[in-house]
């Protein structure tokens, strides 16, 4: 069993690598289209690591989603039992997302960068940005926010949902990849 979550783990680290490299070469002249370079790039990325977690055979359902408006605004608040969490939404909800995260993490190289072209939303940090910050949401998609952010929520006056993740940390942990099953519970 360990010999098999050891290959599936070089595997997916390997593609995943190759995978990011090559969404951020393709994604420099999306970048150039603002909007709609922001959507190009986001489905860059939902379709192969949608097609990576089948490879891997990590299975991903989403349960409730008529509880959300087919269009039109919402904030989904959500647990976040790992980092991966947000590729997991990427990957397996039907509807486009953006993301709240935290400023630190538009600071790291490539990373940073992919984020803000993909559309996420940086938390603020200083009274001033809340008026930015609640903007960016009212003007934007689906927002999801994780865990200990999810107060923000409240200053936008969109409708917020909750929903919930599981299973992330079973099919990644400690950076071995195990088979097993996502699941994506909208309230």
């Amino acid at each position: 069993m360990f010999a098999l979550k050891l290959l599936l783990s070089v595997f997916f680290w390997v593609i995943f690598q190759v995978g990011f490299f090559l969404i951020v070469i393709l994604s420099l002249p999306a970048a150039l289209l603002g909007g709609l370079g922001s959507s190009l790039i986001y489905y860059l990325i939902k379709l192969p690591l949608r097609l990576l977690f089948l490879v891997c055979f990590i299975r991903g359902k989403v349960f409730g989603i008529g509880n959300i408006p087919k269009d039109g605004k919402v904030i989904l608040v959500s647990n976040m039992p790992t980092l991966f969490d947000p590729l997991f939404y990427i990957a397996y909800f039907p509807r486009r997302l953006r993301f709240v995260a935290e400023g630190g993490m538009f600071k790291v190289p490539f990373l940073g960068w992919l984020m803000k072209v993909i559309g996420c939303i940086p938390i603020p940090t200083k009274k001033d940005e809340y008026f930015i910050f609640a903007r960016a949401v009212i003007a934007s998609l689906p927002v999801v926010v994780f865990r200990g952010s999810a107060g923000l929520a409240g200053i936008s006056g969109i409708k917020t949902i909750p929903a919930s993740i599981s299973g992330t940390e079973h099919v990644i942990s400690a950076g071995l990849i195990s088979p097993g099953e996502v699941k994506i519970a909208i309230s």
